[in-house]
């Protein structure tokens, strides 16, 4: 094709020649046109796997931000979490297996006559052995399987971000020795003491309660010893902090707990270093540190349940538990009787201790029988909290800002819970908070936050009745 040009200037250099004034003719490169075609293709990057569960659904690239990457938190919806990183491990089979004699002659006499073909050969395909995981035994994946169906998801609901809390929880556990072994310690612990069972006869032995201690010992020497990434280590400890709790080690507990805050409050105020990566120091102040300041609150509220009176201290005789209650109205009934005995002095607060721990008991056991959420276990919880900020109150002298702290603490958990879920049962356990309460706390801004919740709830009930009327 000719193109007719009256100003050189204007011309494309590409298309000029030396001395043209006249016609130029372009023709076509094809050799340009397939070099220009390539550099103009879309370049693919590499697939990953390693994004959140979200990303992978809507099929867009994750900055792999934790606890919420940059496109869940841009667009507003839930991030679901990762899954938890497995490594594979290759083994060529020349490497290791022993070749055949047949096959080790045939070669030898296909490289004596030089062909070419034979050289040529691509090397076999790898043998994938499986992904590596973290545990030894069949019993400690059951364990960890456990953990993350049951044990792991009710202790993460006291928390602001239970989901990003207990994939912490979870993934710490494959990087991580202490956290592995306390959180197989802790499932041992909860599925023996909500199923009332002391052992369980498995494939590759028998597991015990025994078993839980020795998991916690090896944790605990763990952390004394090895350098852990500062994440790993917050996990540990509060894993740790809930297997002393709930084996009535206060004083262990609180050791844990203090060396946490405090490990995390120096975080926060440090720049970021090799010990603590940008995203897992986001972890810590978005999840983690949220976290801890949620259990100083209740380690306060609950630890005179655990440390008055002994194991084997008797409880009133009207104060006769079932093995495991039916429902949540049933459990706050029979707490509230505890609580009107032990306002009217007929118990002594030893007795009123034993009778929470064995009420805590039957509702671990309601909870094992599935029908119950963990946020309505949670909600029971909580009220056994309350019972034990009145002991201390009224028998241990606690008063001023501090039991305001713990009502207030106390008080903002039920609010949480009712704004997550809405069960059968939730205004009686609100009913007796709010008695507990009116009977040992002298400050208005709990009772009035508690009272302001259960019009809430009224004022929520009759617009539904309203609206179901014709």
């Amino acid at each position: 094709m000719a193109v007719k040009s009256t100003d050189d200037t204007k011309r494309p250099i590409s298309t000029l020649s030396s001395g043209s004034t006249g016609d130029l003719t372009v023709e076509a490169n094809s050799g340009n046109d397939q070099s220009l075609a390539a550099q103009r293709k879309k370049r693919h990057a590499p697939k990953v796997r390693t994004g959140c569960k979200t990303c992978k659904r809507r099929r867009v690239k994750c900055d792999e931000r934790k606890p919420t990457c940059y496109q869940c938190s841009r667009r507003g919806i839930a991030c679901l979490g990762y899954d938890p990183v497995q490594t594979w491990i290759f083994e060529l089979p020349g490497a290791t297996l022993e070749v055949d004699q047949s096959q080790s002659s045939a070669q030898d006499a296909t490289e004596s006559t030089g062909s070419d073909d034979a050289k040529k050969q691509p090397l076999p395909a790898p043998t994938i052995l499986g992904p590596v995981v973290p545990f030894r035994s069949a019993a400690e994946a059951r364990s960890y399987q456990y953990f993350e169906q049951k044990t792991g998801p009710f202790l993460s609901t006291a928390t602001a971000y239970p989901k990003p809390l207990l994939n912490a929880m979870v993934g710490s556990a494959w990087q991580c020795a202490a956290s592995r072994n306390l959180l197989i310690a802790l499932a041992i612990t909860d599925e023996f003491r909500s199923n009332n069972i002391d052992y369980l006869p498995l494939e590759g032995g028998i597991v015990s309660t025994a078993s839980s201690t020795k998991y916690y010992a090896t944790a605990i020497g763990l952390m004394a010893r090895e350098r852990y990434p500062v994440s790993d280590l917050l996990i540990a400890s509060i894993l740790a902090w809930i297997y002393d709790i709930g084996h009535r080690r206060t004083e262990a507990a609180r050791i844990h707990l203090n060396s946490a805050l405090e490990i995390a409050d120096s975080n926060t105020t440090r720049p970021d270093s090799d010990e603590c990566p940008p995203q897992d120091d986001d972890l810590i102040k978005t999840v983690i540190k949220p976290a801890l300041d949620g259990n100083q609150n209740f380690h306060k509220a609950s630890s005179v349940l655990a440390s008055v009176g002994t194991d084997d201290a008797v409880s009133h005789p009207s104060l006769k538990l079932p093995e495991k209650f039916s429902s949540v109205a049933e459990a706050v009934q029979s707490c509230e009787k505890c609580f009107e005995l032990l306002r009217a002095g007929q118990i002594p607060p030893t007795k009123a201790a034993s009778f929470g721990r064995d009420w805590l008991q039957s509702v671990r056991r309601y909870g094992a029988q599935g029908a119950v959420s963990p946020l309505q276990r949670w909600a029971l919880y909580v009220l056994w909290a309350a019972l034990g900020i009145f002991i201390e109150t009224m028998y241990l002298g606690l008063a001023g800002i501090e039991a305001q702290i713990r009502w207030n603490y106390i008080i903002g958990q039920t609010e949480r819970i009712y704004d997550a879920e809405r069960f059968s049962g939730f205004t009686d356990v609100l009913a007796l908070v709010i008695k507990v309460l009116g009977w040992s706390c002298e400050h208005r801004q709990p009772i009035t936050r508690a009272k302001r919740l259960m019009q809430r709830i009224q004022r929520e009930r009759s617009l539904d009745k309203g609206s179901d009327s014709p």
